[in-house]
């Protein structure tokens, strides 16, 4: 969850890095995880399309081999709650 960790997480090869939905507003965290050139796992919880769209940019100038994952920071979650149509959304801003 910081720099330090990504040099050793890339120092044993691991074959991809997931940052965590409280880790996703961290940009100088992600530009350095993003350099390393593997895949990449990155959670939306708790973060706004204003934030995701620049995640989206600073992510993909550096590596594009990475996922957004639609994450839903509330538990239990009831079936009416999840918002599966926010991917709708964020495929046209962030691709379009």
């Amino acid at each position: 969850m910081d720099e330090m960790a990504v040099e050793f997480l890339d120092e044993i090869n691991v074959p991809f890095f997931k940052v965590g939905s409280g880790d996703t507003n961290n940009f100088p965290y992600l530009k350095t995880t993003a350099e390393k050139g593997r895949p990449m796992l990155v959670s939306s919880g708790m973060q706004s399309m204003e934030t995701m769209r620049r995640v989206y940019q600073t992510v993909k100038e550096h590596n594009p081999n990475f996922a957004i994952l639609q994450c839903t920071s509330a538990y239990p979650l009831e079936a009416e709650d999840v918002n599966l149509r926010v991917l709708a959304v964020r495929r046209i801003d962030f691709y379009y």
